[in-house]
């Protein structure tokens, strides 16, 4: 890949630490910090920050862990996936998220039962789907990857829509801009219900001009937030 000045941007803003555990949806604190201690990711619990600070490429990372965890991976082979993936000879998960966020090229992550890993291009777009049919390894789309956890974050200029918001309603706007339900019913303050227009209900969320929210996400549990007002 060339080291145009538009891709060293974006490599500079996917590595950049400034996202706190509120943007990274759907893992339990608790969880966050044994995958710390498990070594996926590194451990900033020794340094004297009050809130730890993320990269979006590994929050990229933890949405693929979760995926390797799915399949059932065991913990030494996730850490091969992530010393292939991480490797600073030849930054393999940074230039293709580079790739995806600038050219929209495709990319799979192929990884065997024992973390053996490759990231490559797909032949052709019926490789995709013809790979995601594996006995012996995992086949992800990367480009899902990225949509899912990081390109709306990625596409925001900061992260001051954010300020004000509490922790679950951070997590419901994430959840609805990354397409991460299954569907959602939102109740305005102008006793209106929204249950198409997933950006109109993240504004709503962003200015506080809502009352409660529902939402059934992918694997049909439910994730609810209700703005809290003063009590007259």
């Amino acid at each position: 890949m060339k080291n145009n000045p538009s891709e060293i941007i974006i490599k500079e803003l996917l590595q950049e630490e400034a996202y706190t555990g509120k943007f990274i949806v759907g893992l339990r604190r608790a969880l966050l910090s044994q995958w710390q201690r498990d070594g996926f990711i590194r451990d900033r619990r020794d340094n004297h920050e009050t809130w730890a600070r993320f990269s979006l490429l590994e929050i990229l990372w933890l949405e693929i862990i979760q995926e390797l965890r799915a399949f059932g991976l065991k913990s030494e082979a996730i850490q091969t996936v992530g010393d292939y993936a991480f490797a600073k000879a030849e930054q393999k998960l940074l230039n293709a998220t580079t790739a995806i966020l600038s050219e929209d090229t495709s990319y799979l992550l192929k990884v065997q039962k024992n973390g053996a890993s490759d990231i490559k291009k797909p032949v052709d777009s019926n490789q995709i789907f013809q790979e995601q049919k594996p006995e012996n390894h995992i086949v992800i789309y990367l480009n899902d990857m990225v949509s899912r956890s990081i390109r709306w974050l990625f596409d925001q200029p900061n992260t001051e829509w954010s300020q004000g918001l509490t922790r679950d309603e951070v997590q419901a706007v994430l959840i609805l801009m990354n397409q991460k339900y299954d569907s959602f019913k939102c109740e305005g303050k102008s006793d209106i219900e929204i249950n198409e227009n997933a950006a109109q209900v993240a504004e709503l969320i962003k200015h506080q001009d809502y009352i409660r929210l529902e939402i059934i996400l992918n694997d049909q549990s439910i994730f609810s937030v209700a703005r809290k007002t003063k009590a007259s």
